[in-house]
C-alpha cells in the first residue's frame, strides 16, 4: 500500500533474516524476506511456516537463460521461471520460493510475480487445482468467474463486492477437489480493478492502491466479510464477448476445454499430462459450467452482477 508500505529498492545482498514478515495467505503460513502487503499478517507468530520467500544473489541455471526476454519450465515438484529486467524464481516442492532479482528492481515489482504466477505454482505443486479465475461468496457457496485476459473477472467480483458480497480469491484459486463438493480455499482480502471501474461502482479513490506503475489496475481491500474457511464451489461461469442468450450450461466436453485451458500448468502453455486432464473432467462432472455474456459498458456491469444474483437464487 503506498501510503503505509513505501516502495523500497532491493539491493544485494537479500536481506538479513531479522526483516522477514510472516503473513498468511491461501490457508499457509508463509515467511517471505520480501514485503507483501496485499497478504494477511499471521495471527499466530508461532504458527509452524509453510512456505519460504528467500533472496538469493543469484543461481547456475538463470545464466543459461538470461539472453531470454522469458522462460519458464515446471513439474509437480520443481519450476524455474526467468523475466528480464525482474529476475529468476525457483519454486520448490510447494515450500519453498528462491528468489534472484535483478539489481535495483522494486519490490512492488517482485511482489506482483510472486503473489501471482508463483504462488499459483507452488499451490499447483502442494496438490490444488489452480483454476485462473475470481471467486466470490454468494449465500452459502461460492461462484467463480472465468475468462481470457480483459473479460472481466476481477470486474464482476468488485461488482459483486459492491453489492454486498464476499471476495474469496482473485487471479488464483486454490481448489480442493477431494472432498464431495470441490472446496475454494479464501486467497487474501484484494481484488485488482480499472480505476474507472472501481469508481463506476461506487469506490473512492483513496480506497484504491497501485501496485506498481507499469500495470494499468489498482488493489482494493475487500477484506469486508472475508471468509476465514474453505468454501463449496457450487458453479462456474465463463465469461465471453460472443453473444449468448441469457445464462447457459456448457456441455461436459466445452466445459473441461475451458477448465484446462484456464488452469494450472497449461494456462503457461506447459502441459498438464494425463493427470491434468482427468482433474479438470473430474472438476467439470462436479460443478455445473454456465457461459454468459460478459459488460462492454460500465453501466452494463451492475447488471451483470444483478443477473448473476438472480441465477445464484440471490434475493436482495
Amino acid at each position: 500500500m503506498e501510503a503505509t508500505h513505501p516502495e523500497l529498492n532491493l539491493s544485494f545482498p537479500a536481506p538479513r533474516p531479522d526483516a522477514e514478515q510472516l503473513s498468511f495467505a491461501f490457508g499457509l503460513v508463509i515467511l517471505s524476506e520480501i514485503p507483501l502487503p496485499e497478504f494477511a499478517a499471521a495471527r499466530n507468530p508461532s504458527a509452524p511456516v509453510d512456505v519460504h520467500i528467500s533472496c538469493s544473489a543469484g543461481e547456475a541455471w538463470i545464466d543459461e537463460v538470461r539472453h531470454l526476454p522469458s522462460s519458464w519450465w515446471m513439474d509437480c515438484h520443481e519450476a524455474r521461471f526467468w523475466f528480464s529486467g525482474v529476475g529468476g524464481f525457483r519454486v520448490s516442492e510447494g515450500r519453498h520460493i528462491a528468489v534472484s532479482p535483478e539489481p535495483g528492481v522494486e519490490n512492488s515489482l517482485l511482489r506482483m510475480y510472486i503473489e501471482g504466477m508463483m504462488i499459483a505454482t507452488l499451490l499447483y505443486q502442494r496438490g490444488f487445482f489452480v483454476l485462473h479465475s475470481s471467486v466470490v461468496h454468494l449465500g452459502n457457496f461460492a461462484a467463480a468467474f472465468l475468462g481470457h485476459v480483459g473479460a472481466g473477472k476481477s470486474s464482476t467480483a468488485a461488482a459483486l463486492h459492491a453489492r454486498g458480497h464476499a471476495v474469496v480469491t482473485d487471479d488464483n484459486a486454490a481448489i480442493n477437489l477431494k472432498p464431495e463438493k470441490p472446496e475454494v480455499t479464501p486467497a487474501f482480502p484484494f481484488v485488482k480493478v480499472f480505476p474507472s471501474i472501481a469508481e463506476s461502482l461506487g469506490f473512492a479513490r483513496d480506497s484504491l492502491t497501485r501496485m506498481h506503475a507499469s500495470q494499468p489496475k489498482s488493489v482494493r481491500d475487500v477484506s469486508a466479510l472475508f471468509p476465514e474457511r474453505p468454501l463449496p464451489l457450487d458453479r462456474i461461469y465463463v465469461l465471453t464477448r460472443e453473444p449468448v442468450d441469457g445464462i447457459k450450461r456448457v456441455p461436459s466436453h466445452e466445459a473441461i476445454i475451458e477448465l484446462v485451458r484456464n488452469s494450472v500448468p497449461t494456462r503457461w502453455k506447459l502441459a498438464g499430462g494425463a493427470d491434468h486432464l482427468r482433474a479438470c473432467a473430474a472438476l467439470a462432472s462436479r460443478v455445473p459450467v454456465y457461459r454468459i455474456r460478459t459488460f462492454d459498458t460500465l453501466p452494463e456491469i451492475p447488471e451483470l452482477a444483478s443477473r448473476i444474483e438472480q441465477h445464484c437464487g440471490w434475493r436482495t
